[in-house]
């Protein structure tokens, strides 16, 4: 429903009332009191009438009183019948005439007068009044009315309708599409020009509103811009810590890498693979520099999906850096660090761009390894992004190239101290075997004896669980346990028959003699101890110190049962062999009284798994 209806349909409501009203409650009622009017007026008449009958009645000159009735009724249109009643009920007037029209009993009204003198009762007079013209006078006059009205209240319609149109319904379209452009930020729709009523005030505060909301969505637009800006900002910012911390989590991945490094190859392998996997990049790989006519760089280690197919072809000329020389090249050359933002937009490098590209190489850094003062290769990262390494990014490469430098030249420089180690160790080995030999060459009974207590005794360290280390030492010290005995006289060693008590002296000696010739010798295991303590027994009962327990070191104590059975199983001059279940139930009589019993319990175990049978049934080639 428009406004304009919304507006104009009170009125017209209003106007149905009024003609209801005028057509039901005052027409009538207008209609009553002009019958009323008319019938008082017609009384006042008639009591003059009466008043002129009565001296007529009283002279009985009744032909006068009939002229003056019927003059009457003929002088008075409206009057329908006049009637003269006796006293009596006779009627006198009019003479042979017994009722009324039909249409005294539609709009006709009868009016009694009774005829009074001096309290004698003359009769009445009856007039019959016929009110249709009357009430049509009236009902052509209410018309009238009416339609005087309706037309007042459409001329009223049409003014308001009109008022409406200018000064409400134009100007409200004119702000509904004000209001449609400012939603679409349009601010300078036209307005209508309005004085101070309803409709002015409500533009004054729509214009109001609308510079308002102009200046507000200005705010908003440079609050917007700069939210935008900072947000853009924030981004860049976010991007460098990102790039950042993927470079120095790299950076920190591949120096955990270089702590545990313990082998050349696999720590390239590893640093490849780290660089890849946490930094993000298509591929890394190492090269290192081959001497010759010419020098060549040849990959040693490689990661990444396509990182195996781009360096299978490469071949790297190392020359004097020329126009087209990658970036391998010029790092080699000049020894600095080779950045390239964007390979596709590079105009020299010609061989290189094109296999970079080939393979998805958008930008790539050439990093020296610089090994005592000498550059050894490069690492060489290669990302699929133009514009991956920027100046605070390659700084943090060049740390990276710098650690793991250091840690190819640490791992060789170990491996050079380990391959001394192992030299050493072998020379050490070598010369305690030859030792060894020397003292059992004085002695051909007891030949092979300290070679045979060693497998022994490493046997029994290994069932017991010990360290790889604590196992060779033993094994180095039971090699020599008996290194003294080489100051005890061979005819002594050698006599079929019953010493003495002062040669057994003697010979209880040599632990004291062979910790008196090793003490000295920096060995990387107490073996100076495990020969001086090699003969003490758990319940002090041994020689040359009566040490008892825990007093006694471990090797030793092992070593001690390796001696105890070996000895038993082994011919003497004074003896056959005893057979290893004598010895056996020798070592067990004195487990944890003279001997330990952990090391009891193990060689028990390794005799009765028959490993060592052909060692020591004498069997074993030296």
């Amino acid at each position: 429903m428009t406004l304009r209806l919304k507006l104009l349909l009170p009125l017209i409501c209003l106007s149905l009332l009024i003609g209801a009203y005028i057509e039901q409650i005052w027409a009538p009622r207008n209609l009553a009191q002009a019958e009323q009017n008319h019938l008082k007026v017609v009384g006042l008449h008639l009591d003059s009438v009466v008043e002129g009958m009565i001296p007529l009645l009283l002279g009985n000159q009744l032909d006068i009183v009939y002229e003056n009735l019927t003059a009457l009724k003929q002088n008075n249109a409206d009057w329908m019948q006049v009637q003269l009643i006796h006293p009596s009920g006779r009627q006198i007037y009019p003479l042979g005439s017994a009722g009324a029209s039909g249409k005294e009993e539609a709009n006709s009204r009868k009016i009694e007068k009774p005829i009074v003198y001096l309290g004698m009762n003359l009769g009445k007079l009856v007039v019959t009044v016929d009110m249709t013209p009357t009430f049509d006078r009236l009902r052509q006059e209410t018309g009238k009315l009416e339609l005087l009205l309706f037309a007042m209240l459409g001329i009223m319609l049409l003014t308001v309708a009109l008022t409406l149109e200018a000064a409400v319904r134009r100007p409200l379209f004119m702000l509904a599409a004000a209001a449609r452009k400012l939603a679409q930020e349009d601010y300078e729709a036209k307005l209508p020009k309005q004085d101070g009523d309803e409709v002015g005030i409500l533009i004054d505060s729509f214009s109001s509103m609308r510079n308002d909301l102009r200046r507000k969505n200005q705010e908003l637009h440079e609050e917007h811009d700069r939210l935008l800006k900072e947000i853009d900002e924030r981004k860049q910012a976010q991007e460098v810590l990102y790039r950042a911390n993927r470079f120095l989590r790299t950076l920190s991945r591949c120096n955990e890498a270089l702590v545990q490094a313990d082998d050349e190859e696999r720590l390239l392998q590893t640093m490849c693979r780290v660089v890849v996997e946490v930094g993000g990049f298509a591929m890394a790989w190492v090269g290192y520099i081959e001497h010759g006519q010419p020098a060549v760089m040849r990959p040693h280690a490689w990661f990444g999906e396509k990182a195996a197919d781009f360096v299978a072809e490469l071949d790297v000329v190392i020359a004097e850096a020329a126009s087209d020389a990658g970036p391998i090249s010029r790092a080699l050359e000049s020894g600095k660090i080779q950045v390239i933002d964007d390979t596709a937009d590079m105009a020299t490098m010609i061989p290189w761009r094109a296999r970079a590209l080939d393979f998805g190489c958008r930008s790539a850094v050439s990093l020296p390894l610089v090994v005592a003062d000498e550059i050894l290769g490069t690492l060489n990262i290669c990302s699929s992004e133009a514009g991956s390494f920027n100046e605070s990014e390659v700084e943090i490469l060049r740390e990276l190239a710098s650690d793991l430098s250091f840690g190819i030249s640490t791992l060789r420089s170990r491996a050079r101290e380990l391959d001394s180690v192992r030299k050493l160790g072998e020379s050490l080995e070598a010369t305690i075997r030859a030792v060894a030999t020397t003292i059992e060459a004085r002695d051909p009974y007891t030949a092979g004896h300290q070679m045979r207590v060693s497998h022994l005794a490493r046997a029994i360290a290994c069932d017991m669980g010990l360290l790889q280390e604590q196992i060779t030492g033993i094994q180095r010290g039971a090699e020599i346990h008996d290194i003294g005995k080489i100051k005890i006289p061979a005819e002594m060693l050698s006599r079929p028959g019953k010493i003495t008590d002062l040669e057994f002296q003697l010979i209880q000696a040599h632990s004291q003699i062979g910790h008196d010739i090793l003490r000295d010798i920096d060995f990387p295991w107490p073996i100076a101890t495990m020969v001086l303590q090699h003969h003490e027994r758990m319940d002090g009962s041994g020689y040359p110190n009566g040490l008892k327990g825990e007093q006694i070191l471990l090797e030793a104590r092992i070593i001690a049962v390796a001696d105890t059975v070996e000895a038993m199983m082994s011919h003497r001059p004074y003896r056959a062999g005893l057979g290893m279940e004598a010895a056996i139930r020798e070592i067990q009589h004195g487990s944890g009284t003279t001997f330990d019993s952990r090391a009891v319990s193990a060689c028990v175990k390794v005799l009765r798994s028959g490993e060592l049978n052909a060692l020591l049934t004498g069997n074993f080639d030296r």
